[in-house]
């Protein structure tokens, strides 16, 4: 693993620009950390002061763009290059600054129904789920940046994510000592117990 990381750091511009510029993050200046983090903390300022100056139901849903200047002062790193941010590409900033508390109220609850479910689960009902859950956990995992919560299709993977991980978690497998088909080698249909092996 180290030696795959030297050479590419060597003999690939992509990786090592990418390792110098992440690098930065360790320098203690402002200004390299905000280029270490592709110029994130001037969207992320904006957002909180979103949510500082809106804190019950935030500026509206898919908003943040257009109530971004309002809230971040002129000489700020996007009003110089003329772009607009369209979300702050962090999704509990992004869901705080465009729905409030409202919106954290309703995200908490339901990583408490997530959870709950998970607890009153069957060891084999966790099995099935098991996958989905880590699954949604790489995507809502907080210190990363993301994609747009409410309109992306990382948005609309979380939330299929979490019917299918609702559906495994509800699931009701056969009960024990039934039988249920399977395929034996050779084409013929043989009977097994559930969780048994095959």
């Amino acid at each position: 693993l180290a030696a795959t990381a030297t050479v590419s750091y060597k003999y690939f511009d992509s990786v090592s620009r990418r390792v110098d510029q992440t690098l930065l993050l360790f320098s203690g200046d402002r200004e390299k950390l905000d280029v270490a983090l592709s110029y994130r903390l001037p969207i992320w300022s904006g957002a909180w002061n979103m949510i500082r100056n809106h804190p019950v139901n935030g500026v509206g849903t898919r908003n943040y763009r257009d109530a971004y200047r309002a809230h971040v002062e002129p000489d700020d790193y996007y009003n110089q290059i003329n772009v607009v941010p369209s979300h702050p590409h962090q999704y509990l900033l992004e869901i705080a600054s465009e729905t409030g508390l409202i919106g954290i109220s309703g995200l908490i609850l339901i990583l408490l129904l997530f959870i709950r479910q998970w607890k009153v689960a069957s060891p084999l009902q966790r099995k099935l789920s098991f996958p989905v859950a880590v699954s949604m956990l790489a995507l809502w995992f907080p210190i990363n940046t993301h994609h747009a919560f409410y309109s992306s299709a990382a948005g609309q993977t979380v939330w299929w994510l979490a019917a299918l991980y609702f559906a495994l978690l509800s699931a009701t497998p056969h009960e024990e000592g039934k039988t249920t088909p399977v395929m034996e080698p050779g084409g013929s249909t043989g009977e097994k117990k559930w969780g048994g092996p095959a």
